[in-house]
């Protein structure tokens, strides 16, 4: 998510911060039950606690109900908290339209690929 914020925020304002969600800490995190408490510590950040009760209320449900770890929603929802975060953070006019060049498209496709494979291969 960072690398994708990171290009879009630099299009809008070069000042404005490119990593709006926090780095998480997932080192030696083997079970599904370690990942929710790492998640709901991470969620815990300062900047992240706003934005994010919907995310916590909805982990907080999967966990209540005893489902492991619900990854593909956790995708969805750090989407829209990255979102949020660059909004709060990056004025922009929603009715303008912002051209983006296929190069530049092209290059953050490999950076999203390069890091989506690095973290594979940690886990």
């Amino acid at each position: 998510m960072n690398t994708l914020s990171h290009h879009f925020t630099s299009r809008l304002d070069e000042s404005a911060i490119s990593h709006p969600l926090p780095e998480i800490g997932l080192d030696g995190v083997k079970s599904s039950s370690e990942v929710y408490d790492a998640a709901f510590r991470w969620l815990e950040h300062k900047e992240l606690r706003t934005p994010s009760r919907e995310f916590r209320m909805m982990l907080q449900s999967y966990r209540d109900s005893n489902t492991d770890f619900p990854v593909h929603a956790s995708v969805s929802a750090l989407c829209d908290l990255s979102i949020r975060r660059i909004e709060g953070i990056v004025r922009i006019d929603r009715a303008a339209r912002y051209p983006v060049p296929k190069r530049d498209i092209e290059e953050t496709k490999r950076e999203v690929e390069a890091d989506t494979r690095m973290t594979k291969r940690a886990f």
